[in-house]
């Protein structure tokens, strides 16, 4: 995609895109029904697995051709304008991001947050094998006519619930690191519920919800581990709370498109 083209698609005059749908989303393409409307998905589409593979040299290659696209949009977008961007830098003093980070990592919900994803990582390791053998032997009892619309669907359960785990699993402390480094809004600039830090939350809250959710399903088909299930999911519960009370506001954000 060249400058032209990418200005082109930036530009929609057609109403096709909606307006930062991508900024706080779960990333979760293949389950979106947004992707014909989101300009990052229509973008990334035009691109080979190879330039999508974070371990291949060709996706770091897009990436920076990709910034300096954007840098030149960017700059005719603001000369068109008026808009001196060099004079709205000295205006903005800079702020040391990695302090910042440094007092997000060491807040309890971050924490709490990494403990959850390090827990579920160690758990769904050692325990593959088990949710493995349960799969199996729901199939087998559908392979004897045992209840097979009953077996058939606790299979697939079990399967959609893995993915959710295994998808949300470090995003929520990812969205709860930003949304914490974004700081207290500036109410000269910010507005009290629409800005970064509630949005950030807001996926972080709803990918908690979800996560939830999921390990409730593997708890009533994996009763052998009711007590190590039962401690992550009193953890998710404190990561919900924690986010509430952090983020008073986070159930007001209004995401675009999805909360339509």
């Amino acid at each position: 995609m060249d400058k032209d083209e990418l200005l082109k698609l930036f530009n929609d005059n057609d109403g096709r895109f909606i307006p930062g749908i991508y900024n706080y989303c779960d990333r979760w393409c293949e389950r979106c029904s947004f992707t014909s409307r989101c300009r990052v998905y229509n973008m990334e589409g035009e691109m080979t697995d190879e330039e999508k593979d974070a371990r291949n040299g060709e996706f770091w290659e897009k990436v920076s051709e990709n910034l300096k696209l954007a840098v030149e949009m960017m700059t005719k977008i603001a000369e068109e304008r008026g808009i001196d961007l060099r004079e709205m830098g000295e205006n903005f003093p800079e702020e040391n991001e990695t302090e910042r980070e440094k007092e997000a990592s060491g807040h309890y919900l971050s924490v709490l947050s990494k403990e959850y994803a390090t827990r579920n990582e160690l758990w769904t390791g050692v325990n593959q094998d088990l949710i493995m053998n349960t799969v199996k032997r729901y199939r087998e009892n559908m392979g004897l006519g045992i209840p097979g619309g009953e077996a058939l669907n606790s299979v697939q359960e079990i399967h959609d619930a893995v993915e959710v785990i295994d998808w949300y699993s470090f995003q929520i402390h990812v969205k709860i690191m930003r949304a914490l480094q974004y700081g207290e809004p500036d109410p000269e600039y910010d507005d009290p519920v629409q800005n970064d830090a509630n949005g950030s939350a807001k996926v972080a809250l709803i990918a908690t919800h979800r996560s939830i959710a999921a390990w409730g399903v593997l708890l009533s088909h994996i009763e052998q581990c009711e007590d190590e299930i039962l401690g992550i999911l009193v953890l998710l519960e404190q990561v919900k709370k924690g986010i509430l009370k952090e983020f008073p506001e986070v159930e007001k954000f209004h995401r675009p498109g999805f909360d339509d």
